[in-house]
């Protein structure tokens, strides 16, 4: 199709015939018949020039909308599928990431656990230690060991921490189950799981009644 190149002077001159039309239409006060006669044969050309203008640009957004559905088209054919790769290897990611994330939190736990309870063994023998040493009349001796049992800290045994990739873990929130799609309120109704997903990860502490949610991960490859 012959697409039509309109130069800006064109244009321009265009632009100012159709603004000099509107003036004068708006400006029109019929008051008498001859008016009206005057105010009809107007309405008559501005519509004749409606429509050549439109007749005259049609072709052209007709190209670029056909072009541009083309080439949209051919996009989504290469692009979609290393999309929905991207996406599946990148959940994967996320997925393990997220597991060993869980373990180094629990090894964490457990290494606070075995600190906090060396610092108490410690302390305790102190004590001990600073009431023997009042019994026997050294107070100097039980004031030292007090204050070296205020002193005591046993750091907690470092945990191994995560591969860095370029991909990025984040939670989102999904719907786990409808429970009762009768007590789902009527913004929700259909039921439109997408509507409730974005609602959710907008507002973490939505609550729907009918309907209860899961986190998952999901991940995003970085590129440089």
């Amino acid at each position: 199709m012959e697409t039509i190149i309109v130069s800006k002077e064109k244009l321009e001159d265009y632009k100012k015939e159709v603004t000099t039309l509107k003036d004068v239409a708006v400006a029109i006060k019929i008051k008498n018949d001859k008016q009206l006669i005057e105010a009809d044969e107007m309405a008559v050309e501005i519509k004749k020039r409606l429509k050549k203008f439109e007749e005259f640009f049609s072709p052209v957004v007709l190209a670029a909308h056909t072009a541009h559905k083309a080439a949209t088209n051919a996009r989504n054919i290469v692009c979609d599928p290393l999309k929905d790769a991207s996406k599946a290897i990148s959940t994967s990611i996320a997925i393990y990431k997220q597991e060993q994330q869980k373990k180094i939190e629990e090894a964490e736990r457990k290494a606070r656990e075995t600190a906090e309870k060396k610092e108490r063994e410690k302390r305790e023998k102190l004590e001990a230690q600073a009431k023997e040493a009042e019994e026997s009349g050294n107070d100097e001796k039980a004031e030292d060991l007090r204050e070296k049992k205020e002193e005591v800290y046993v750091a907690p045994r470092p945990t191994k921490t995560t591969v860095k990739t370029q991909t990025s873990v984040r939670l989102i929130w999904q719907i786990d189950q409808i429970t009762d799609k009768s007590k789902v309120p009527d913004v929700y109704k259909d039921i439109d799981e997408g509507k409730l997903k974005r609602a959710k990860n907008l507002d973490p502490n939505l609550v729907v009644p009918g309907v209860t949610f899961r986190k998952v991960a999901t991940g995003a490859v970085r590129t440089k």
